[in-house]
């Protein structure tokens, strides 16, 4: 039987000959050539019922959409999301407040920095867009997530939460704050975050040490932030940042005290025109202890919120000072090594973390000694930080040091700052003095014996013993801070050297203030000729205002300080027993300087209308007192100076130039309308003390709608 024939293969493979290609199979489809790529709109049918004028990013996504994005596993998307908000509320920024900040608040806590950057750079560009009673409704959720962030197991996300409580600080402090310190322990989410993120409380484990300095620098940066507001607001502690610039003295001044109840009545109890007053027949002293110059309530304690107050600032006080000391341990050889030339990102990260924490050390020390008074635990802490920081002072002036800070001073001036501030910690709080209702009979020498009695009953220490070897007595720091403040107002013919800015001087007087009233020297006899040390930093600050523009912001601040010193000094019922001795040199650069207004105010004109509202003001109440009631020789106001600035005043309102006749003085010029009648009261009032004042006043009026005013 024959055998069957071979079945044939389905599949059969070509042999390929040499040289030759493979060939095209017979079913292949023809791919050369090229199309357009064509992109079709999203058909959805939530898209057909969108508003027209709804506002899409340039993908198309409406708001809701980039908002669903954000919880994309791909963090790539988490960050375009977080660009496509900002893009929509370019266009409409005051589109869904509440759900705008919903969904950033669920960003806070991503585990990818690119995302958290995002949104810090987005969080402070959207919040400086919204009134803050829009913010309101919608803050509490935020800080919720904000609060979570800052007790996050990941540092890199704690350290991103303080950046954007910082953040938050700058926009609506206010809800961050919140009630604190008045509320209970523990019930400020936000403080409580940053306490777990310095490590001061649970775990240690938890700190931020992992971030390394820098982390620790914005933690801290951001609880000094929050501070400041809190004290501010709750007890009217002046910020450093707002008014004058560094580290100030939180004590229970009675100057700053003063100069809020002063300004308040300025303008509203005097108007000789007005009212008919005349030199003289106003009894300027009944009226100023029975209306704003009572300070009897300086100092008083309330029985409930301000004790409560002291416990919880006491408690985050002891809390941190041990990290604030070893902080600045850690720190300071890096960043005041005398042989450091180069400034580096360490150097600068070092500076400020010193910065920051002689800041805090001075802010809670010095809430605490303003409403506990005398509290010998809270001495004891802040010299021992004073130890630290002695062998640095003053503290250079290098590359690291010398960069600026956002309040316009270096960063070793702050440093000197810092260390002065703490030093006028250890100073004794000024004494209030009870006044007799005898002492108006008594006059001026029963005034010096009750600041003489104030006094003695408070001792300076002859040292303050901590912790270590060695011990510093009070009355040395006072003389290095004394040296250095004078140092810093003398004039020096180094060109190199620069001269002290006007934000340096505002930082410096708190301090000047307090070492002028403090009476150091305790005078057990009547012998009041003995000069006091107030001199050291009083003639140096004096000098240096004569010499300074009548013009520029240092003047003004100076005069402004140096009225309100003169006015507590002349008020006889004024409880700050302050006083200058009679052989005080104090007492001639005073005269000086009264001698010296008129010509301020011709040089100030109409560029300054606060300073010339300040010296008005000064002069308007010297002169309605009258010349009779500044006693020689205890008054600081001399009766020569009457007749002196009367002649002087005249060049302000008009000039008899012998070539070039009648010239308006800079009264005309004047701006304001309240500040040119206020100085035709001043010229009312010190008229009779010299006649050519009366009849330049006359010329400047003649013919304008102030004539009548003056005739009255």
């Amino acid at each position: 039987m024959p055998k069957a024939s071979k079945k044939p293969a389905d599949f059969k493979k070509a042999k390929v000959k040499l040289g030759k290609g493979k060939q095209q199979a017979s079913n292949a489809t023809d791919t050369s050539f090229k199309a357009r790529t064509i992109a079709l709109p999203g058909q959805r049918l939530d898209r057909a019922f969108a508003t027209p004028d709804e506002p899409v990013t340039a993908q198309g996504l409406t708001l809701d959409e980039v908002i669903l994005r954000l919880r994309h596993p791909n963090a790539g998307v988490r960050r375009d999301a977080l660009g496509g908000i900002k893009e929509i509320l370019v266009v409409q920024p005051a589109r869904d407040v509440g759900k705008v900040l919903r969904a950033l608040g669920g960003v806070i806590s991503d585990d990818d920095s690119g995302v958290r950057k995002t949104l810090l750079s987005l969080v402070g560009w959207y919040l400086s867009l919204q009134d803050e009673s829009s913010l309101t409704p919608h803050i509490p959720l935020l800080l919720l997530h904000t609060s979570s962030g800052l007790s996050h197991i990941f540092p890199e996300i704690r350290l991103d939460a303080c950046k954007l409580v910082h953040i938050l600080l700058d926009h609506v402090p206010s809800h961050v704050v919140g009630s604190w310190p008045d509320c209970p322990a523990g019930s400020n989410n936000i403080l409580e975050g940053l306490r777990l993120a310095l490590g001061l409380q649970g775990d240690t484990g938890t700190t931020m040490s992992k971030t390394g300095s820098e982390g620790r620098l914005t933690a801290l940066e951001t609880l000094l932030a929050f501070l400041k507001f809190a004290l501010r607001r709750t007890m009217d502690v002046q910020d450093p940042s707002s008014s004058f610039a560094g580290p100030a003295p939180i004590r229970n001044s009675s100057l700053q005290s003063l100069k809020g109840k002063e300004r308040e009545v300025v303008g509203q109890v005097f108007s000789p025109g007005e009212y008919g007053y005349l030199a003289g027949t106003h009894n300027w002293a009944e009226s100023s202890s029975s209306t704003f110059w009572d300070m009897s309530g300086l100092g008083v304690q309330g029985s409930g919120e301000d004790e409560q107050q002291i416990t919880q600032l006491t408690t985050l006080y002891d809390q941190l000072a041990p990290l604030l000391v070893s902080t600045f341990m850690e720190s300071a050889p890096v960043a005041f090594a005398p042989n450091r030339s180069n400034a580096t990102s360490v150097d600068q990260t070092a500076t400020s973390l010193c910065l920051v924490s002689a800041s805090l050390t001075v802010h809670l020390a010095g809430a605490i000694r303003r409403d506990s008074g005398s509290d010998r635990a809270i001495r004891q802490t802040v010299f021992a930080f004073i130890r630290r920081m002695t062998p640095y002072f003053p503290f250079p002036s290098g590359r690291a040091a010398a960069s600026t800070t956002l309040n316009g001073l270096t960063h070793g001036f702050e440093m000197s700052l810092a260390f002065a501030s703490l030093v006028t910690l250890l100073l004794p709080a000024t004494p209030v003095m009870t006044l007799p209702r005898s002492l108006a009979s008594q006059g001026w020498v029963g005034r010096v014996q009750l600041i003489n009695e104030a006094w003695s009953k408070i001792q300076l220490s002859s040292a303050v013993t901590s912790s270590g070897t060695g011990d510093i007595s009070e009355e040395w720091a006072i003389g290095e801070v004394a040296d250095w403040i004078s140092t810093c107002l003398a004039t020096t013919q180094d060109v190199t050297t620069a001269p002290l800015s006007s934000a340096a001087f505002r930082a410096l007087l708190p301090i000047i203030s307090d070492l002028i009233i403090l009476r150091q020297k305790r005078v057990q006899t009547e012998d009041l000729s003995v000069p006091e040390p107030s001199s050291l930093v009083g003639e140096p600050f004096i000098s240096h205002l004569l010499r300074s523009s009548s013009s520029s912001a240092t003047r003004t601040a100076g005069d402004e300080n140096l009225i309100d010193l003169v006015l507590i000094h002349e008020d006889l019922q004024s409880s700050v027993p302050f006083f200058l001795d009679l052989g005080s040199p104090l007492r001639h650069l005073i005269k000086i300087w009264l001698e010296s207004l008129p010509k301020t105010l011709w040089e100030i004109g109409h560029k300054n209308d606060t300073a010339t509202t300040n010296i008005l003001e000064f002069l308007l109440r010297i002169g309605l007192r009258g010349r009779e009631s500044f006693v020689a020789p205890y008054s600081l106001v001399p009766h020569t100076i009457f007749q002196e600035v009367s002649a002087k005043l005249a060049s302000f309102f008009h000039i008899s130039h012998p070539t070039r006749g009648h010239i308006a003085g800079p009264w005309i010029r004047l701006p304001n309308a309240w500040t040119r009648k206020l100085a035709l009261d001043v010229a009312r009032v010190w008229t009779p003390y010299e006649a050519d004042l009366g009849r330049a006043v006359d010329l400047a009026v003649k013919g304008t709608d102030w004539e009548r005013y003056w005739r009255k």
